[in-house]
């Protein structure tokens, strides 16, 4: 379940938070690390300092598109949601191609929970993702990325 991400919702303005899955197995409700909220905090302040790029994105139509393996993306992946459902993807691209795309698994639940089948997102990049270059992206608020709960489960699932 390497890639996997949890994320918690607060009030506005502060942003909610999301970790990888390695959550324990236990029955408790998942709870997000220290150190989670601190890496999301490194890179809000590695954006607002101009250090990391923050790529927009809109949410695109299923369609027929040839879309590549990005195990490597979805496992250094980190997420973090805001309150009004923007939602924000660090993204570190070892793939060797350019990324114009993003291919988004979204589960309410917590990712060692996910009792329902995801939500799939496609999100087109306004600005394509270079290989070996990182960016923050930012998908506005959608219904199909709306967490509920304090920890739900997102995965990137392919790219094209």
């Amino acid at each position: 379940m390497a890639g996997l991400a949890l994320a918690l919702v607060l009030a506005s303005p502060a942003p909610s938070w999301a970790q990888p899955a390695a959550a324990p197995a236990a029955k408790a409700a998942p709870k997000l690390t220290q150190s989670y909220h601190d890496r999301v905090e490194e890179l809000q302040d590695q954006v607002n300092e101009g250090k990391l790029a923050e790529i927009r994105a809109r949410i695109v139509p299923t369609t027929e598109r040839k879309v590549f393996d990005v195990d490597d993306v979805n496992d250094s992946q980190t997420w973090w949601q805001y309150e009004d459902d923007t939602t924000f993807v660090h993204i570190e691209n070892g793939t060797g191609r350019t990324i114009t795309g993003l291919v988004l698994d979204f589960w309410v639940d917590s990712c060692s929970q996910k009792a329902k089948p995801p939500n799939t997102v496609h999100v087109l990049l306004r600005k394509p993702l270079r290989k070996n270059a990182q960016a923050v992206v930012v998908v506005p608020p959608s219904k199909l990325l709306h967490t509920k709960n304090e920890v739900s489960c997102l995965s990137v699932r392919g790219g094209w």
